[in-house]
């Protein structure tokens, strides 16, 4: 029996896109976040919160959204405030050009930070790359981030 032939050719796009992004936690009808799961400890440890935070094109005020960034994140320290671990779903809208594209994305929150893209789908099938996130505006019940997202994929080949 002869050994199978692949012919592998994968060709890679790459994709920047710079956003704003809002995790408001009150007052309770503005909120894009809920507890699931209470703390077990002083720092929250062991807490867990539901997000779905808007992802906007931009932060004046005709903004549209591009995705929603929808998953979950837990206090997973309990010696450090700044423990929450981040695993989330980026879905894109119509004004993105990208409906129903996902990227997925973890990390850990380290207020100004970076969190890994670690697989997507539909248009950015196989994506790899970095979500930097820098907080440009926080108060006692929210927080805006600028956020620039670079990432390699495959897009799907057409069936033929």
């Amino acid at each position: 029996m002869e050994p199978g032939v692949f012919n592998i050719t994968p060709t890679k796009n790459e994709i920047k896109i710079r956003g704003y992004l809002d995790w408001t936690w009150a007052p309770k009808d503005k909120e894009t976040q809920a507890g699931l799961l209470a703390p077990v400890r002083g720092n929250r440890f062991g807490e867990v919160i539901a997000n779905c935070w808007p992802l906007y094109d931009s932060d004046g005020p005709n903004k549209k959204v591009l995705a929603f960034v929808r998953g979950k994140h837990v206090q997973a320290s309990y010696r450090d405030e700044l423990g929450w671990f981040f695993t989330v779903n980026l879905v894109f809208k119509d004004a993105s050009g990208f409906k129903g594209s996902t990227l997925q994305v973890m990390g850990n929150d380290e207020r100004d930070s970076e969190w890994a893209i670690v697989g997507g789908t539909g248009q950015f099938a196989n994506a790899q790359g970095i979500l930097q996130k820098k907080i440009l505006n926080e108060t006692n019940s929210m927080r805006f981030f600028e956020v620039n997202i670079r990432a390699t994929y495959t897009p799907p080949k057409k069936a033929t």
